[in-house]
């Protein structure tokens, strides 16, 4: 316990003649061993974590893909269902008897019609 330091409340002192880290003659050197078992195990965890978060961005990629491609499914059936709507009332439209209906609606009248402006009426 001689090389061992002398420590007070201000500063850090080694006895007389030691220095830090010095033996003393005859003593051995204290053997270091390594756990290497253990060291693999940890090397070995830290690999497949480093792989494992290599697959967590296409994970998310492909998780949001489906969400995206789902989303746009039901988009696509909307706009077919419109489509459908707007070519039924073009083909509607097209007709002579559509034409003139859709000119009564705009209060268009054919030569020679006289136009009767009704007010007042309950709107149902």
């Amino acid at each position: 316990m001689a090389n061992q330091p002398v420590v007070s409340s201000s500063t850090t002192t080694f006895p007389r003649g030691a220095r830090p880290g010095e033996r003393r003659p005859g003593t051995a050197r204290p053997e270091v061993t390594l756990a290497w078992g253990r060291i693999g195990r940890i090397a070995l965890v830290i690999v497949l974590l480093v792989l494992a978060s290599s697959y967590v961005r296409p994970l998310l990629d492909w998780v949001s893909a489906n969400g995206q491609a789902a989303q746009q499914e039901q988009r696509l059936a909307e706009l077919t269902a419109t489509q459908k709507r707007l070519e039924a009332r073009k083909r509607e439209l097209l007709t002579a008897r559509g034409m003139v209906a859709q000119a009564q609606e705009l209060g268009m009248v054919k030569p020679g019609q006289r136009l009767y402006w009704v007010r007042g009426l309950p709107k149902d």
